[in-house]
C-alpha cells in the first residue's frame, strides 16, 4: 500500500481554555484508495516513454546505471543497446518521475558522454512489473 503521513497542529481547547496549548495529530492517507489504484493494473496516471540516448553510452555501464536509477525511482520497463551505438529505454511510471529519470540519464555514469536524448510518449500495451536490461 502507498501511504502519505500528514501532521496537523491544533488546539482542542482553544475556546474553552486560556492556555495556549497545542497538540500534534498525525494520520495516514491511503493513496491506493484515494486514487483508486490497484498495483499491477493500468491507471490513468501511468505513462510510457520511449527514450533514445546518443553519445558514448555503450561499454561504459550506462544500461546498469539506468536500471539502478529506475529501480530507485519506481519506474518499470527495460533498457537495451541499439545497433546505431546508442541506448534505447522504454519506461513506465508517473510522468514527473520519468522526467526526473530523463534528467538523470543526461548525467549518466562516470565514463559516459551523452550527446542527445530524444523521448516520445507511447501507448501502453504491456504493463511491466520491473525494470531490466533487455538483450
Amino acid at each position: 500500500m502507498a501511504f502519505i503521513q500528514f501532521g496537523l497542529w491544533y488546539n482542542p481547547k482553544l475556546l474553552s481554555s486560556s492556555k495556549n496549548e497545542c497538540q500534534f495529530t498525525s494520520f495516514n492517507l491511503d493513496l491506493t484508495q484515494t486514487l483508486n489504484f490497484k498495483p499491477g493494473t493500468l491507471n490513468s496516471i501511468m505513462i510510457q516513454y520511449e527514450i533514445n540516448i546518443k553519445g558514448r553510452v555503450q561499454g561504459v555501464g550506462y544500461r546498469y546505471f539506468a536500471v539502478h536509477r529506475a529501480n530507485e525511482m519506481g519506474i518499470t520497463g527495460w533498457v537495451r543497446n541499439s545497433v546505431d551505438g546508442g541506448v534505447t529505454i522504454v519506461a513506465q511510471g508517473i510522468e514527473a518521475e520519468i522526467k526526473t529519470f530523463i534528467d538523470y540519464l543526461y548525467i549518466g555514469p562516470t565514463r559516459s558522454r551523452v550527446d542527445k536524448i530524444s523521448s516520445c510518449v507511447m501507448q501502453i500495451t504491456t504493463v511491466f512489473d520491473s525494470f531490466s536490461v533487455k538483450y
